[in-house]
């Protein structure tokens, strides 16, 4: 869909601005992207830390590299604070005059977008290789959360691609 379409698309609900808003193709994958980034922050912070029934010391269920929870957790929190911005500024778009400001936030969107697709395949490419590292059964409770931030992970490259 080409902006042309897209803004057609959206004046259709000019007399409601939020319905417009909300349904303009741009929001809706950025609203995709929070949810994505909240599911991996918020399933590795749920269960991706567990411990041994003879150590009471909690572990990364990603072959007990702490590294590849926390670059999970710590990108799915910059990432949805990043698409909250964005939707702000994309909100406040009709209202913004200069030239300048808007060229200047298109610009910080397309770098922003293009280095979240990046350090979302490098996540994707990391919490996998640490997965497959894995003692089998270790975890026993850490294994659906842990496949979980992977698969969104990786749903969130071509997430941020879009954007």
């Amino acid at each position: 869909m080409d902006l042309k379409t897209t803004r057609s698309f959206c004046s259709h609900f000019m007399k409601k601005p939020l319905v417009s808003f909300i349904l303009c193709p741009q929001t809706l994958i950025r609203m995709t992207s929070w949810i994505f980034s909240v599911i991996v922050c918020g399933s590795i912070m749920q269960g991706g830390f567990q411990n041994l029934s003879t150590c009471s010391e909690l572990k990364c269920v990603l072959n007990e590299n702490t590294a590849a929870c926390g670059y999970g957790i710590g990108l799915g929190i910059v990432a949805a604070l990043i698409c909250l911005l964005f939707l702000l500024l994309d909100f406040s778009d009709p209202y913004i005059k200069t030239y300048f400001l808007h060229k200047v936030i298109c610009i910080s969107d397309f770098a922003c977008s293009v280095f979240c697709a990046a350090l979302w395949f490098i996540g994707f490419c990391f919490m996998a290789k640490e997965w497959a590292l894995s003692v089998p059964d270790a975890y026993p409770l850490g294994v659906a959360s842990v496949q979980t931030a992977i698969v969104f992970s990786f749903f969130s490259i071509p997430c941020w691609v879009a954007c």
